[in-house]
């Protein structure tokens, strides 16, 4: 394996580009979403998205551990791949079983999902959506190992096409059943191409179910508590809030996460060979610090140009959509976020990497649990949701701080190099932007903005020279 690999090269910025576009399409369907929803509609399709999120994670993190185990395997490991691979589809199996007879008994005694008539008749559609997406992931995870990104694109671009046909011919309730019912007529599409494209027989086997549950669990853990601090907000909006602000704030996700898929498309192309690079334990002290800070440094700075990109064009936004504005402050503490979440990406992968799932969910169900406190005690004094949002915030501060300590001890890693990389005044700077956003002084959030990107210039110029190196190498 190279010494030295670039972060970001062609086939990253090829895959990315192509997403973007396909985002795109996501994007504008959102936007015509909330236009024709308004917010009361917008905030029904809110309560279904978030119902769908937590169902995601029924999976138990076997789509998780497939993608590690695999990452892992040596090129002569053809037949642990497969016992690991029909194990995932097992495991997959049982668990579909299981949600199935949940779904049942929660129609049966018609369960209300959220505040309106008969909400439970949505049970009918969450649990097969959920199935083939448990089933589709475990295929998207192989192709990632095997660098197969055309039916992965394939597969985004039938969802994304399908689904946006939608918006054109029904309105109000009626768009959000059609919604949900073709998204899983094309699951069921998407997931027979990937069969196909696979090729190989999946059979029955339980020899690796173990394993998978042993790594996925704890990995589960992790992802799940940092989309659990988002959840726990919209939870609480839904609870104690109108159903507009649940509208407000499904808007509010929705956009950033459409600005954030660049840098997540590039993570997760990049994850598996981050992974297989800092499990060398060959790796010395100073060469692991060393790698750590500079990839840290890239990946912050450029996802801080994005969010600074962003929140420039956010006039521009709420005057197309007008009646979204009042999200607008809560939008910028959301990108915010996402840059201080990124800055634990290598620190994260390294944990993965060194099979330390288990202390890293600790610490990420510990950030979930600080998050959460401050979100009740936001809610009990009935502040603005804006300062559910701000709860985000500290619980993803606890959380990167918590895992700079936890690797720089286990480690022998000095703390004072290894926070170089998100050190205090940066976080006091990001902690400024929330602060301006919540009392909605718009001038100060772009110049705090700006003094990150002059604190962190020699970042900013060595990821600026290896994107030309990058250009240069395609041209010649």
């Amino acid at each position: 394996m190279p010494e030295k690999k670039a972060i970001f090269g062609k086939k990253e910025i090829v895959f990315t580009a192509v997403r973007y576009f396909i985002y795109g399409l996501q994007t504008a369907r959102g936007f015509i979403l909330a236009y024709y929803l308004g917010p009361y509609f917008l905030g029904i399709y809110g309560y279904l998205m978030l119902y769908q999120q937590y169902l995601s994670y029924t999976n138990l993190g076997i789509n998780y551990s497939v993608n590690s185990e695999l990452a892992v395997l040596n090129e002569n490991g053809t037949e642990e791949r497969n016992k690991i691979i029909n194990s995932a589809f097992t495991g997959i199996f049982f668990i579909s079983a299981i949600i199935i007879f949940i779904g049942v008994i929660g129609y049966f005694f018609k369960i209300s999902l959220f505040p309106v008539n008969q909400s439970y008749n949505y049970i009918k559609i969450l649990i097969p959506l959920t199935i083939l997406i448990n089933f589709q992931q475990i295929f998207v995870n192989i192709f990632r190992i095997d660098k197969k990104l055309k039916p992965i694109i394939i597969g985004e671009l039938i969802l994304s096409l399908g689904l946006l046909t939608t918006v054109l011919f029904f309105k109000g309730i009626y768009l959000i059943n059609a919604v949900f019912y073709l998204w899983v007529l094309l699951l069921i599409i998407i997931n027979v191409f990937y069969l196909l494209i696979y090729g190989k027989r999946i059979s029955f086997n339980t020899t690796r179910i173990k394993l998978l549950f042993k790594s996925g669990l704890p990995l589960l853990i992790y992802a799940f508590s940092y989309y659990l601090m988002s959840l726990m907000v919209r939870t609480l909006i839904g609870a104690f809030y109108p159903v507009e602000v649940m509208g407000y704030f499904s808007f509010a996700n929705n956009i950033t996460t459409a600005i954030m898929l660049g840098v997540d498309t590039i993570t997760w192309i990049i994850f598996p060979s981050i992974i297989a690079k800092l499990g060398d334990i060959a790796i010395g002290q100073e060469e692991l610090k060393s790698y750590l800070i500079s990839f840290t440094n890239k990946l912050v700075i450029l996802v801080l140009c994005i969010v600074t990109l962003s929140i420039l064009f956010l006039p521009i936004l709420f005057y197309i959509l007008p009646k979204y504005k009042p999200v607008e402050f809560s939008l910028v503490i959301l990108l915010t976020n996402q840059i201080i979440f990124n800055s634990g990406f290598a620190f994260v992968s390294l944990c993965i990497a060194r099979k330390m799932h288990k202390q890293m969910a600790l610490i990420s169900l510990l950030s979930v649990v600080v998050s959460t406190i401050f979100c009740v005690v936001f809610c009990y004094y009935k502040l603005s949701y804006i300062w559910l949002v701000v709860s985000n915030v500290i619980g993803s501060l606890c959380f990167i701080n918590l895992l700079i300590y936890f690797i720089s001890k286990n480690f022998k890693l000095q703390h004072i190099d290894l926070i170089k990389s998100f050190d205090w005044i940066l976080q006091l700077l990001f902690c400024s932007i929330v602060m301006a956003s919540v009392f909605q002084h718009y001038l100060l959030v772009l110049l705090f903005l700006m003094g990150i990107m002059l604190y962190k210039l020699s970042s900013f110029k060595e990821l600026y020279i290896q994107f030309i190196g990058i250009y240069f190498k395609r041209t010649n």
